[in-house]
Protein backbone atom coordinates (compact mmCIF):
# COMPACT_ATOMS: atom_id res chain seq x y z
CA UNK A 1 0.00 0.00 0.00
CA UNK A 2 1.30 3.42 -0.93
CA UNK A 3 2.20 5.62 1.98
CA UNK A 4 2.87 9.34 1.96
CA UNK A 5 6.04 10.11 3.94
CA UNK A 6 6.03 13.44 5.76
CA UNK A 7 8.63 15.42 7.62
CA UNK A 8 7.18 17.29 10.58
CA UNK A 9 8.50 20.79 11.20
CA UNK A 10 7.56 23.16 13.98
CA UNK A 11 6.73 26.61 12.68
CA UNK A 12 6.27 29.86 14.57
CA UNK A 13 3.21 31.82 13.54
CA UNK A 14 3.55 35.51 14.37
CA UNK A 15 0.51 37.11 15.98
CA UNK A 16 0.27 40.89 15.92
CA UNK A 17 -1.60 42.14 19.00
CA UNK A 18 -3.08 45.61 19.15
CA UNK A 19 -1.00 48.36 20.73
CA UNK A 20 -2.55 49.87 23.79
CA UNK A 21 -2.34 53.27 25.42
CA UNK A 22 -3.91 53.72 28.81
CA UNK A 23 -4.31 56.71 31.15
CA UNK A 24 -3.50 56.08 34.80
CA UNK A 25 -4.42 58.26 37.75
CA UNK A 26 -2.59 58.02 41.05
CA UNK A 27 -2.53 60.12 44.24
CA UNK A 28 0.89 60.49 45.84
CA UNK A 29 0.78 61.22 49.59
CA UNK A 30 3.81 62.78 51.24
CA UNK A 31 5.13 60.39 53.96
CA UNK A 32 4.63 61.54 57.55
CA UNK A 33 8.39 61.94 58.11
CA UNK A 34 8.75 64.30 55.12
CA UNK A 35 8.18 68.09 55.13
CA UNK A 36 5.34 69.80 53.25
CA UNK A 37 5.54 70.59 49.55
CA UNK A 38 6.30 74.17 48.54
CA UNK A 39 6.72 73.44 44.81
CA UNK A 40 7.33 70.41 42.61
CA UNK A 41 10.60 70.43 40.67
CA UNK A 42 10.12 67.24 38.62
CA UNK A 43 7.75 64.29 38.33
CA UNK A 44 8.62 61.35 36.11
CA UNK A 45 9.22 57.62 36.29
CA UNK A 46 9.28 54.32 34.43
CA UNK A 47 7.27 51.12 33.99
CA UNK A 48 8.29 47.49 34.46
CA UNK A 49 6.38 44.37 33.40
CA UNK A 50 5.63 41.92 36.23
CA UNK A 51 4.17 39.16 34.04
CA UNK A 52 2.27 38.39 30.86
CA UNK A 53 0.10 35.48 29.70
CA UNK A 54 -2.25 34.49 26.88
CA UNK A 55 -5.93 33.99 27.71
CA UNK A 56 -8.94 33.62 25.35
CA UNK A 57 -7.45 35.55 22.44
CA UNK A 58 -6.06 38.26 24.70
CA UNK A 59 -2.72 39.04 26.31
CA UNK A 60 -2.98 39.89 30.00
CA UNK A 61 -0.15 42.17 31.13
CA UNK A 62 0.61 43.00 34.76
CA UNK A 63 2.93 45.96 35.22
CA UNK A 64 4.14 48.43 37.83
CA UNK A 65 4.58 52.17 37.37
CA UNK A 66 7.44 53.62 39.40
CA UNK A 67 7.12 57.35 40.13
CA UNK A 68 9.97 59.68 41.11
CA UNK A 69 9.06 63.06 42.60
CA UNK A 70 11.51 65.89 43.36
CA UNK A 71 10.11 68.82 45.31
CA UNK A 72 11.17 71.92 47.20
CA UNK A 73 10.19 71.57 50.84
CA UNK A 74 8.67 74.30 52.97
CA UNK A 75 10.79 75.77 55.76
CA UNK A 76 13.05 78.65 56.72
CA UNK A 77 15.75 77.17 54.48
CA UNK A 78 14.00 75.33 51.61
CA UNK A 79 15.60 72.01 50.76
CA UNK A 80 15.15 69.51 47.92
CA UNK A 81 13.38 66.27 48.87
CA UNK A 82 12.45 63.19 46.88
CA UNK A 83 9.62 60.67 47.00
CA UNK A 84 9.68 57.28 45.28
CA UNK A 85 6.34 55.51 45.02
CA UNK A 86 4.65 52.97 42.76
CA UNK A 87 1.31 51.60 41.62
CA UNK A 88 0.36 48.23 40.09
CA UNK A 89 -1.94 47.74 37.10
CA UNK A 90 -3.37 45.07 34.78
CA UNK A 91 -4.39 45.57 31.15
CA UNK A 92 -5.83 43.30 28.47
CA UNK A 93 -4.66 43.48 24.84
CA UNK A 94 -6.69 41.96 21.99
CA UNK A 95 -4.71 39.41 19.94
CA UNK A 96 -6.97 37.60 17.41
CA UNK A 97 -5.77 34.08 16.63
CA UNK A 98 -3.68 33.78 19.78
CA UNK A 99 -3.32 30.22 21.15
CA UNK A 100 -3.35 29.43 24.87
CA UNK A 101 0.18 27.99 24.61
CA UNK A 102 1.58 30.98 22.70
CA UNK A 103 4.86 32.58 23.64
CA UNK A 104 4.25 36.21 24.64
CA UNK A 105 6.51 39.11 25.57
CA UNK A 106 5.31 42.56 26.68
CA UNK A 107 6.95 45.89 27.42
CA UNK A 108 5.67 49.20 28.76
CA UNK A 109 6.69 52.80 28.18
CA UNK A 110 5.72 55.72 30.39
CA UNK A 111 5.18 58.41 27.76
CA UNK A 112 3.90 61.39 29.73
CA UNK A 113 3.08 62.58 33.27
CA UNK A 114 0.97 65.54 34.39
CA UNK A 115 0.82 66.52 38.06
CA UNK A 116 -1.38 68.72 40.19
CA UNK A 117 -0.51 69.83 43.72
CA UNK A 118 -3.77 69.20 45.61
CA UNK A 119 -2.34 70.49 48.88
CA UNK A 120 1.00 70.53 50.69
CA UNK A 121 0.67 66.79 51.51
CA UNK A 122 -0.90 65.42 48.33
CA UNK A 123 0.09 65.28 44.66
CA UNK A 124 -2.28 64.04 41.94
CA UNK A 125 -0.51 62.25 39.04
CA UNK A 126 -1.99 61.52 35.62
CA UNK A 127 0.20 59.45 33.28
CA UNK A 128 0.00 57.94 29.79
CA UNK A 129 1.45 54.43 29.40
CA UNK A 130 1.96 52.58 26.11
CA UNK A 131 1.85 48.76 26.29
CA UNK A 132 3.33 46.73 23.42
CA UNK A 133 3.21 42.92 23.17
CA UNK A 134 4.72 40.34 20.80
CA UNK A 135 3.32 36.82 20.43
CA UNK A 136 4.09 33.62 18.54
CA UNK A 137 1.95 30.51 18.11
CA UNK A 138 3.82 27.23 17.60
CA UNK A 139 2.37 25.21 14.71
CA UNK A 140 3.54 21.75 13.62
CA UNK A 141 3.29 21.11 9.88
CA UNK A 142 3.64 17.78 8.07
CA UNK A 143 5.41 18.38 4.75
CA UNK A 144 5.25 15.50 2.18
CA UNK A 145 8.76 14.51 1.10
CA UNK A 146 8.33 11.06 -0.50
CA UNK A 147 5.94 8.20 -1.33
CA UNK A 148 6.65 4.74 0.03
CA UNK A 149 5.84 1.51 -1.85
CA UNK A 150 4.74 3.12 -5.11
CA UNK A 151 7.50 2.59 -7.69
CA UNK A 152 5.74 4.15 -10.67
CA UNK A 153 4.93 7.40 -8.89
CA UNK A 154 6.50 10.60 -10.15
CA UNK A 155 7.47 13.28 -7.68
CA UNK A 156 7.83 16.96 -8.32
CA UNK A 157 9.85 18.53 -5.53
CA UNK A 158 10.19 22.21 -4.69
CA UNK A 159 12.59 23.74 -2.16
CA UNK A 160 11.42 26.35 0.33
CA UNK A 161 13.48 28.31 2.84
CA UNK A 162 11.86 28.30 6.26
CA UNK A 163 12.95 30.49 9.16
CA UNK A 164 11.75 29.22 12.53
CA UNK A 165 12.28 30.20 16.16
CA UNK A 166 14.62 27.59 17.62
CA UNK A 167 15.59 29.42 20.82
CA UNK A 168 13.27 31.21 23.25
CA UNK A 169 14.69 31.83 26.72
CA UNK A 170 13.63 34.12 29.57
CA UNK A 171 16.25 34.69 32.25
CA UNK A 172 16.85 37.24 35.03
CA UNK A 173 20.14 38.60 36.34
CA UNK A 174 20.27 39.63 40.00
CA UNK A 175 23.02 42.23 40.08
CA UNK A 176 24.57 43.35 43.38
CA UNK A 177 27.41 45.86 43.14
CA UNK A 178 29.02 48.67 45.16
CA UNK A 179 30.63 51.73 43.57
CA UNK A 180 32.73 54.43 45.23
CA UNK A 181 32.57 58.16 44.58
CA UNK A 182 35.37 59.59 42.49
CA UNK A 183 38.04 61.81 43.92
CA UNK A 184 36.93 65.32 44.71
CA UNK A 185 33.29 64.37 45.20
CA UNK A 186 31.87 65.17 48.67
CA UNK A 187 30.38 62.40 50.81
CA UNK A 188 26.70 61.50 50.44
CA UNK A 189 24.15 63.02 52.80
CA UNK A 190 21.08 61.53 51.11
CA UNK A 191 20.26 60.11 47.69
CA UNK A 192 17.54 62.14 45.99
CA UNK A 193 17.10 60.00 42.89
CA UNK A 194 18.86 57.29 40.87
CA UNK A 195 18.36 56.51 37.19
CA UNK A 196 19.61 53.21 35.70
CA UNK A 197 19.96 52.29 32.02
CA UNK A 198 21.37 49.34 30.05
CA UNK A 199 23.68 49.57 27.03
CA UNK A 200 26.15 47.58 24.90
CA UNK A 201 24.28 44.28 25.26
CA UNK A 202 25.58 41.27 23.33
CA UNK A 203 24.55 37.59 23.41
CA UNK A 204 26.36 34.51 22.12
CA UNK A 205 25.86 30.74 22.27
CA UNK A 206 28.76 28.58 23.45
CA UNK A 207 28.84 25.02 24.73
CA UNK A 208 25.11 24.71 25.35
CA UNK A 209 24.92 28.04 27.19
CA UNK A 210 23.86 31.56 26.31
CA UNK A 211 26.31 34.23 27.45
CA UNK A 212 25.00 37.77 27.90
CA UNK A 213 27.30 40.76 28.34
CA UNK A 214 26.47 44.42 28.83
CA UNK A 215 26.81 47.52 30.97
CA UNK A 216 24.53 49.02 33.60
CA UNK A 217 24.87 52.80 33.81
CA UNK A 218 23.63 54.46 37.01
CA UNK A 219 23.25 58.23 37.42
CA UNK A 220 22.71 59.34 41.04
CA UNK A 221 21.60 62.78 42.24
CA UNK A 222 22.51 63.31 45.90
CA UNK A 223 22.81 65.95 48.59
CA UNK A 224 26.32 66.35 50.02
CA UNK A 225 27.07 65.44 53.63
CA UNK A 226 28.32 68.87 54.74
CA UNK A 227 27.03 72.28 55.75
CA UNK A 228 26.58 73.41 52.14
CA UNK A 229 24.12 70.56 51.33
CA UNK A 230 25.13 71.01 47.72
CA UNK A 231 23.49 68.89 45.03
CA UNK A 232 25.92 66.54 43.26
CA UNK A 233 25.72 64.00 40.43
CA UNK A 234 27.66 60.72 40.39
CA UNK A 235 27.69 58.33 37.43
CA UNK A 236 28.79 54.69 37.51
CA UNK A 237 29.32 52.15 34.72
CA UNK A 238 28.97 48.54 35.85
CA UNK A 239 29.88 45.76 33.36
CA UNK A 240 28.05 42.46 33.81
CA UNK A 241 28.12 38.91 32.44
CA UNK A 242 25.23 36.47 32.77
CA UNK A 243 24.78 32.89 31.53
CA UNK A 244 21.60 30.92 30.88
CA UNK A 245 20.84 27.40 29.66
CA UNK A 246 19.84 27.02 26.01
CA UNK A 247 16.35 25.77 25.18
CA UNK A 248 17.52 23.74 22.15
CA UNK A 249 20.59 21.96 20.75
CA UNK A 250 20.34 23.67 17.36
CA UNK A 251 23.17 25.81 16.11
CA UNK A 252 21.48 29.18 16.09
CA UNK A 253 23.30 31.69 13.86
CA UNK A 254 20.95 34.59 14.58
CA UNK A 255 20.21 35.62 18.18
CA UNK A 256 18.23 38.67 19.28
CA UNK A 257 17.89 39.92 22.84
CA UNK A 258 15.48 42.19 24.65
CA UNK A 259 16.13 43.54 28.15
CA UNK A 260 14.24 45.30 30.91
CA UNK A 261 15.14 46.55 34.40
CA UNK A 262 12.47 44.95 36.57
CA UNK A 263 13.61 46.45 39.89
CA UNK A 264 16.37 48.78 41.04
CA UNK A 265 17.57 50.17 44.35
CA UNK A 266 20.51 52.41 45.33
CA UNK A 267 21.49 52.96 48.98
CA UNK A 268 24.30 54.71 50.85
CA UNK A 269 27.22 52.59 52.06
CA UNK A 270 30.41 53.35 53.98
CA UNK A 271 33.98 53.05 52.71
CA UNK A 272 36.95 51.63 54.66
CA UNK A 273 37.23 54.89 56.61
CA UNK A 274 33.60 54.79 57.67
CA UNK A 275 32.60 57.68 55.37
CA UNK A 276 29.36 57.58 53.32
CA UNK A 277 31.10 57.46 49.94
CA UNK A 278 29.74 54.14 48.66
CA UNK A 279 26.63 53.53 46.57
CA UNK A 280 25.23 50.00 47.07
CA UNK A 281 23.29 48.94 43.98
CA UNK A 282 20.80 46.09 43.57
CA UNK A 283 19.06 45.45 40.26
CA UNK A 284 17.00 42.68 38.65
CA UNK A 285 17.44 42.70 34.87
CA UNK A 286 15.21 40.49 32.71
CA UNK A 287 16.38 39.19 29.33
CA UNK A 288 14.40 37.53 26.55
CA UNK A 289 16.61 35.77 23.98
CA UNK A 290 15.19 34.57 20.66
CA UNK A 291 17.13 32.52 18.13
CA UNK A 292 16.19 31.82 14.50
CA UNK A 293 17.32 28.88 12.37
CA UNK A 294 16.90 28.45 8.64
CA UNK A 295 16.06 25.15 6.92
Amino acid sequence: MAELIKEFIKMNQFVKPERLRTVLEYDCIVPDTYPDIMSVLAADGACSVDGEQSENGKIIVNFTTHYKILYLAQGDEPTVKSINTQSSHTVSIDAPGLAESASVFARCCLEHIDFTVVNSRKLSLRSVVKVIADANNTVELGIPVDIHDMDDAQLKKTSYTLSTVSENVDTTLQLVESTELGGGKPAIGCILRSDPSICDITVSKTGGELQIKGNLTVCVLYESDDASRKLEIAESHIPFTHTAACSSDDDTPGLSIRSEIKSFNAEIGEDSDGLPRIIDIKADIKFNITGYSTR
